[in-house]
């Protein structure tokens, strides 16, 4: 079994502003540097990873993509702090660091088949994301 505190490199493929203004929310993909990491890192919806930008600082953040779609990882992240706001200067091609998976998951298997209704304000709607991905693929 792999450390889940021991990070893991990853490369920033694509950052998509969400909103803008004071606190702006971007959504980052990123995926490993090395493909042999998918076979430790084993996340489900409702779990979150630590961030981190070297030099700076980790943040934990919630896992806003699917385990379903398989390759990356997506992050969405409001510009709140000295970790977050180094993560929003940061673009395609940069490097950051990730360790996790952490927290309980939500049991969505238990789900299928089941009307699913989810309610989630802001920044909150990022963890709720991956089980709409998760029961609809």
């Amino acid at each position: 079994m792999d450390n889940p505190y021991i990070p893991h490199r990853a490369i920033i493929t694509d950052v998509r502003p969400e909103t803008a203004g004071e606190r702006p929310i971007n959504t980052y993909t990123v995926v490993f540097k090395d493909d042999k990491t998918w076979e430790v890192f084993k996340n489900r919806p409702g779990q979150c990873a630590m961030v981190g930008v070297l030099g700076v600082g980790e943040s934990m953040i919630s896992i806003c993509s699917s385990p379903t779609r398989k390759g990356y990882l997506q992050f969405s992240i409001m510009k709140m702090g000295k970790v977050t706001s180094a993560i929003h200067e940061l673009e395609a091609g940069d490097e950051i660091t990730i360790r996790g998976p952490y927290g309980n998951s939500f049991p969505v298997d238990e789900w299928r088949g089941k009307n699913i209704l989810t309610i989630g304000g802001g920044i909150g709607q990022a963890p709720l994301r991956p089980i709409i991905q998760y029961v609809s693929d």
